[in-house]
């Protein structure tokens, strides 16, 4: 009797408990709620400032205008990762970040594209950056090489690829100022000392690690190199004046 008198007992107080709990809980949320919605209203959490970091080349008013972030609205109401996406959606921009500083500031930290080639195609002359991303009409003239490519649906390909090739030659010590790409297979590359490389896709990049012995070589014996024909399997061919 004792027994299930103390069964009926503990059933209770378990049930008491979750109770307690549950009460507890709906309390918190409730509070909760009524926190977030007074967060929300506030004028102290309101956007005051949108401060800009990371930038040399674009202007603050270009970024404010691609983010597109309303001054007054609260802070916590600002979706930081769609922002983000916005301003990185743009060809000149490599990374951005989005924080909020409290109670009031937005900070937009951006890493921009910087030029490692020009690119010239038929509607003018663009600028490229080191993983081989069109950035846009170029602007001042730098001194960086430049790709020149013939009309091609393969354009972004082709582009890959002569980057990759400026990369190769200037880990090797070698400058190529100027690159005209027909097509992957047909590729020819100026130095700077002013032979002519001609180039193919695929191994006989590889083949540009031949250059720097070539050229010295050539030198040593006093010949006057016209041009390095690269395009073929396990030879180099070499003209001379």
């Amino acid at each position: 009797m004792r027994t299930a008198k103390r069964a009926s007992l503990n059933i209770f107080q378990k049930k008491s408990r979750r109770a307690k709990v549950l009460i507890f809980l709906i309390i918190l949320i409730i509070l909760g709620g009524i926190v977030i919605r007074f967060a929300l209203t506030i004028p102290y959490f309101r956007i005051k400032d949108i401060q800009i970091r990371g930038t040399s080349r674009l202007s603050k008013d270009q970024i404010l205008e691609w983010a597109n972030i309303p001054l007054q609205r609260c802070i916590f109401q600002v979706n930081l990762k769609k922002i983000a996406q916005k301003v990185t959606s743009k060809s000149q921009v490599k990374r951005a970040e989005i924080r909020r500083i409290l109670p009031s500031i937005v900070l937009i930290l951006v890493e921009e594209r910087v030029p490692f080639a020009y690119l010239s195609k038929e509607n003018g002359l663009f600028e490229v950056d080191r993983e081989g991303i069109v950035i846009g009409k170029a602007r001042d003239l730098l001194d960086i090489p430049l790709i020149r490519v013939a009309g091609s649906s393969s354009l972004e390909k082709e582009v890959k690829i002569g980057v990759k090739i400026l990369h190769t030659a200037k880990e090797l010590g070698l400058s190529f100022p100027e690159l005209n790409i027909e097509d992957k297979d047909a590729i020819l590359g100026f130095l700077e000392t002013g032979e002519k490389v001609y180039l193919g896709e695929g191994a006989h990049v590889d083949y540009l690690s031949y250059l720097p012995s070539v050229l010295k070589a050539s030198k040593r014996e006093g010949e006057n190199v016209k041009y390095i024909d690269l395009r073929f399997n396990n030879q180099v061919i070499i003209g001379v004046e």
